[in-house]
């Protein structure tokens, strides 16, 4: 599906309205307060949103109650920022199991609280998963309680990265964190109600 003009996974045009958000696959979402110029993907929590451009690079805003922002703050954030050292990969086909790359992809999630993000590897580096914000739960998969306003790295368990396992996708509950690998594998910490 061609999301706007140009590279057909990157929408080009774009709005958001925090309160409410509706959109259909081909709708054109222009956002008022964006520095970007083109967009691949966006979620938003409870007071904050992430947005991966389509150069790879992350973009953060809202209250940042917990660091959810992840610029190192507690102060809110108004207009998307740029979080620096954080390069997501320019927008790609990725095939796991039998979804469409346009449905596969997801380096981005947000909870009420928290942001999670998936940053992809190379050839002898293995894709990273970083968390930030709210951590009363356990949702940043820290063992520990604590929030972090800076993005933090997620070790998965030493067995989930067997026989080249990886990461590849992210999402995010209220309180809890979910992984899938590309082995079919899903892990989840956080809040387990």
């Amino acid at each position: 599906t061609d999301l706007g003009a140009g590279d057909p996974l990157c929408v080009t045009e774009w709005s958001l309205e925090i309160d409410h958000l509706s959109a259909s696959p081909g709708d054109i979402i222009p956002f008022a307060a964006g520095p970007f110029q083109e967009l691949r993907e966006f979620a938003l929590g409870e007071g904050h949103g992430l947005a991966r451009a389509c150069d790879g690079s992350l973009w953060a805003w809202g209250e940042n109650l917990y660091g959810e922002v992840g610029d190192g703050t507690l102060s809110p954030v108004e207009v998307p920022i740029q979080l620096p050292g954080v390069h997501l990969g320019e927008a790609e086909p990725l095939d796991v199991g039998n979804q469409s790359s346009e449905l596969a992809e997801s380096r981005i999630a947000v909870g009420s609280g928290h942001s999670l993000v998936l940053e992809p590897g190379g050839l002898f580096v293995p894709t990273s998963l970083w968390a930030w914000g709210d951590g009363s739960l356990g949702q940043l998969g820290q063992h520990n309680f604590d929030d972090s306003s800076t993005p933090v790295e997620v070790t998965l368990p030493f067995l989930s990265l067997s026989l080249g396992a990886g990461p590849t996708q992210v999402a995010a509950g209220a309180a809890h964190s979910l992984v899938l690998m590309n082995d079919g594998r899903l892990f989840g910490w956080g809040d387990n109600q």
